[in-house]
């Protein structure tokens, strides 16, 4: 069994030495955002806490690629996600519908060639404002069919911002970062 942990470094603006992630933090049409994929098997997340100093210099590049956000109306999926306002894609063929608002950045499910998944009760990707400290938990559900089973899909994310501080990385040095941590459980059954 693989176990994934993500962490999640995003660098917001200090107000009163409190980095806070608001809706203005939330993606938009037309955004383009490139990310690095990096092997991490020996690199340790370093401390949480306030004023942090992480250095990660000496990652190793994996892979990379973009995440484009677009007008869900612009996508082969879109009426099935009526309440997303925007939508991100990495390939133009597979998407991930979203409402972003002033209070969260929910998830309403993924679409793709031959699979579309809609949450019968959406993720919470964000609630607003989030400051160091601060943490929720969300539950989502998804039935659809996949392969020709109906699948039936639980689960839970707990998102915490545990850290702030100044992050160092192969692409430079980047303060006010808060450090989020998602720690997401999902169940997933089907009747054969």
């Amino acid at each position: 069994m693989k176990k994934l942990i993500a962490v999640l470094i995003l660098s917001a603006t200090q107000s009163y030495a409190q980095i806070t992630l608001t809706s203005a933090n939330n993606p938009s049409p037309g955004e383009n955002n490139h990310y690095t994929i990096c092997d991490t098997a020996s690199i340790s997340e370093g401390n949480s806490g306030a004023n942090q100093t992480w250095s990660f210099q000496v990652l190793t590049a994996t892979d990379s690629g973009t995440v484009r956000f677009v007008n869900p109306g612009s996508t082969p999926y879109a009426s099935q996600f009526p309440s997303s306002n925007i939508a991100s894609t990495e390939d133009d063929a597979s998407f991930n519908y979203l409402t972003s608002s002033s209070s969260n950045l929910i998830s309403n499910g993924i679409a793709g060639p031959g699979l579309v998944i809609n949450y019968t009760n959406p993720q919470t990707y964000l609630q607003f404002p989030f400051s160091y400290s601060n943490s929720f938990t969300d539950n989502f559900a998804a039935h659809y069919s996949s392969q020709g089973f109906e699948v039936f899909s639980t689960g839970t994310v707990t998102v915490t911002a545990d850290a702030w501080g100044t992050i160092t990385l192969p692409a430079g040095t980047f303060s006010n970062a808060l450090r989020l941590k998602f720690v997401t459980v999902t169940n997933d059954s089907t009747s054969i």
